[in-house]
């Protein structure tokens, strides 16, 4: 057999042939009938069967004869082979060849269809054989809108099925990724879930008694490959990225078998951390550089030593004390397991937040019990059921070598100096965000603690340890007491919040162990990689300077002095200001801007997701971010806003709203002034405009 040049599709708007370089196509040297065209995308009435030749003449030959047994007109049937280079194609049948010329192991699901030239397109895998009725059932149930499929079809596959030719075609997948794991059946599952990814697609099963049979060999299902070095994760990597990608837009058995597969990929990506572990730093950095959001880290993280997280809040729930959590077990760069409150009823999930702390989760625990603040007894329910399940982990996996808390929701603390009671070596970090029993306005805050198993591990603990048992009835200060007793580390966030939270300690004693163990570490900043990860929808006017806020709008202080230096400003200057609200809850804040007169200069908006929230961030020509204003209040401001570390990473200038001798006010802000100060808001607003303005 010789090969020659083939004709391509000829009608306008046909999609083109193969052009990736080194594969070519080619015609036999018996050219099949052809007959008359059909007026629709240059395609003539019949099928075309594209056959992907096999290392094994003979399994190939038996494929064919199966093909050329068909009970159909043979005038209505075109055959082509998709072969490698040195593939024999000795088979006595009529067949156009596509050589793919260094492609080992793909099957050319894209040049099939783009070299057919009947109006349906059906693929034999040269391994298997099909029924003598096999083309002639289903193209009698044949439609242009419907793919049709043998009764064995498990909608998974793109074999036993026939495809409209135009559909084939419109299916787009990434043959690159194929260079991580060619194996003909991962394309042909990419090219399926491609298909049934298009708008209006269908499959409809003909009747089990017409007698159409795909006759599938017994072979391996799809197994990456072992990973042996950084470049092959990259590769199987971008594979996941497509597979993701496409399982979200197809429904079951498909996805399901497109994420069993990124499962068998995560399994393989663990197997090679463990053998190397010094390269979880690149494979992280390769996962954030790649649109990856429902990656199974659990399985990446299989059988690798790990520590305990208890952090009442936690990703995929959209909450700020969780996110600054999860951060850092960024930071931290060790594998944990986490253990958190199901928040369904009262916090929205945000998926895109798993990504920052991902790659260094084992198992996770979402604790079903009551969501609540401040309450005992739900802080008890939780630290109980916390409890039981880190047995269950530690039974199965053995005891844990640190462990870290944090508290904006006090039950985390509670939770864990119960497991450092019963396990007294790990070495336990407690970090508060803010002062938990004491409130803005210096207040004690909290509710009483209830008498209960919680209560008396808790004072049986200390009293055996010769540490000192809170003497007081709030369930805040005990949390905040029983860390400083029993954690190995505390970590504040800023120094005035360390000076003051010992301050209003009343066993001077225990203030002291606890200034001991403590450090300061300011809320983390994340990898610039994620302002990126997620684009975020949001117009912005460049032809006027955009102030993004993001916080709680609160009538009576901060943000409220912003709205009223707005109305005082130069209306020249007042035309060019646009100020972007996301907050938590927009009517109050329309509400005002309608009193002031300011609706044309201030847009709000709900919050954003996290990712869209760093992405808009670095958009804007200035962020603001304020003060909580305690100087009549308190000693020192104990405060550090959590969206700093968010601003610091973004590239955009920072306005900060300041009270004196805050830790907010000691940050390298670009713009500041003083909390109430309405004059020097004005002064700032009008140097915001002129610069834009001149930089214009």
């Amino acid at each position: 057999m010789t090969d020659a040049h083939p004709r391509q599709p000829e009608a306008a708007g046909a999609p083109p042939g193969p052009t990736a370089a080194g594969d070519a196509l080619h015609s036999p040297t018996v050219p099949n009938p052809r007959p008359a065209a059909d007026t629709e995308a240059g395609l003539t009435p019949g099928v075309t069967v594209v056959v992907r030749a096999t290392e094994d003449p003979a399994e190939l030959r038996r494929c064919v004869r199966s093909i050329a047994a068909q009970t159909i007109d043979r005038d209505s049937v075109e055959l082509i082979a998709i072969a490698d280079d040195e593939a024999d194609l000795d088979v006595d049948a009529p067949v156009r060849v596509i050589r793919l010329h260094q492609r080992a192991g793909r099957f050319g699901f894209d040049l099939g269809a783009a070299a057919a030239g009947r109006r349906f397109v059906t693929f034999v895998d040269g391994r298997d054989t099909v029924s003598p009725d096999f083309l002639s059932v289903l193209l009698a149930n044949a439609t242009e809108h419907t793919v049709r499929a043998t009764p064995e079809h498990d909608h998974a596959w793109p074999y036993s099925a026939l495809i409209p030719t135009r559909l084939a075609r419109s299916a787009r997948y990434r043959r690159d990724v194929l260079a991580a794991e060619p194996a003909r059946d991962l394309e042909a599952l990419l090219f399926w879930a491609a298909l049934l990814a298009e708008p209006g697609v269908t499959i409809r099963t003909c009747p089990a008694e017409a007698g159409a049979a795909y006759h599938r060999s017994d072979r391996p299902s799809i197994a990456p490959a072992p990973v042996t070095t950084i470049d092959q994760v990259e590769q199987l990597l971008e594979l996941v990225a497509e597979l993701e990608r496409l399982a979200t837009r197809t429904r079951p058995p498909v996805s399901q078998r497109l994420h069993e597969l990124i499962d068998a990929v995560a399994d393989r990506i663990g197997d090679h951390l463990r053998d190397r572990p010094a390269d979880r730093p690149a494979v992280v950095a390769a996962l954030d550089r790649r649109p990856i959001f429902h990656f199974p880290y659990q399985r990446l993280n299989r059988g690798v030593e790990r520590g305990l997280v208890v952090a009442y809040a936690f990703p995929p729930y959209a909450d700020t004390s969780g996110i600054v959590m999860a951060k850092r077990i960024r930071l931290r760069q060790q594998v944990a397991d986490v253990v958190y409150n199901a928040m369904d009823r009262h916090r929205d999930r945000d998926q895109t937040t798993r990504r920052i702390a991902g790659p260094y989760l084992a198992d996770e625990a979402s604790i079903p019990t009551p969501t609540n603040f401040a309450g005992w007894r739900s802080m008890e329910k939780f630290a109980l059921a916390g409890m039981e399940r880190i047995r269950e982990w530690t039974a199965a996996k053995g005891r844990y070598r640190w462990l870290y808390s944090r508290a904006h929701f006090a039950a985390s603390h509670l939770l864990a100096a119960l497991y450092k009671l019963s396990e007294p070596e790990v070495s336990w970090t407690a970090e508060f965000s803010d002062p938990l029993a004491r409130g803005r306005l210096g207040e004690e805050r909290g509710k009483p603690v209830v008498d209960g198993p919680v209560l008396t591990m808790l004072r049986d603990g200390l009293s055996r340890l010769d540490l000192p048992v809170p003497q007081s009835t709030n369930g805040f200060v005990w949390c905040e007491q029983i860390a400083y007793a029993l954690a190995d580390e505390l970590v504040f966030t800023n120094e005035n919040q360390l000076t003051y939270m010992l301050s209003y300690c009343p066993d001077p004693e225990l203030a002291e162990l606890a200034r001991k163990k403590a450090v300061i570490a300011p809320h983390p900043t994340l990898p610039a990689e994620f302002y990126s990860m997620v684009e975020a929808d949001y117009p912005l006017d460049d032809r006027v300077t955009n102030i993004g806020y993001f916080g709680v709008f609160y009538a009576t202080r901060g943000l409220d002095n912003l709205l009223v230096a707005i109305t005082r400003c130069d209306p020249r200057i007042r035309s060019k200001l646009r100020i972007h609200v996301f907050t938590n809850d927009p009517a109050p804040l329309r509400q005002r801007t309608t009193e002031l007169g300011i609706t044309n200069e201030v847009r709000t908006s709900p919050y954003l997701p996290y990712l869209e929230f760093l992405n808009v961030a670095t958009r804007f020509d200035c962020l603001l971010v304020n003060d909580t204003a305690t100087r009549d209040y308190l000693p020192v401001n104990p405060f550090l806003p959590s969206k700093w570390s968010d601003y610091q990473g973004c590239g955009a200038p920072v306005w900060g709203v300041v009270e004196d001798g805050s830790p907010l006010s000691r940050q390298p802000l670009q713009f500041r002034s003083p909390v109430g100060d309405v004059d020097a808001a004005v002064a700032v607003l009008t140097q915001l405009v002129r610069t834009k303005l001149e930089g214009v």
